[in-house]
């Protein structure tokens, strides 16, 4: 799982934040996409996965909005996997063929 904990900078800064993936799913033979990060100038994240799976390209943690690259490795099971990403409140996930 991935997961971006956001911080504000000053004591009354409210970082509410939101990710989205783009593409939310992968062939089996792998590919890339980019998740998008939105959040107020001012708060900082952390993004961190447990899936093996997943590479992330660009910086993983960061100040504001951004745009963080992934690349996932080819899925050698006839199953499906998905990986959950959590920022706050918010939700999207991955998932690959």
């Amino acid at each position: 799982m991935a997961r971006a904990t956001p911080a504000a900078l000053g004591p009354t800064s409210r970082c509410g934040v939101t990710l989205a993936a783009s593409p939310a799913t992968i062939e089996s033979a792998g590919g890339s996409g980019v998740l998008k990060v939105d959040t107020a100038r001012e708060c900082r994240w952390t993004l961190s996965s447990t899936a093996s799976w997943i590479r992330f390209g660009s910086a993983v943690e960061g100040q504001g909005p951004a745009d963080v690259s992934f690349t996932i490795e080819h899925n050698r099971s006839t199953d499906g996997r998905p990986v959950e990403l959590s920022v706050a409140e918010s939700q999207t996930a991955i998932s690959q063929r």
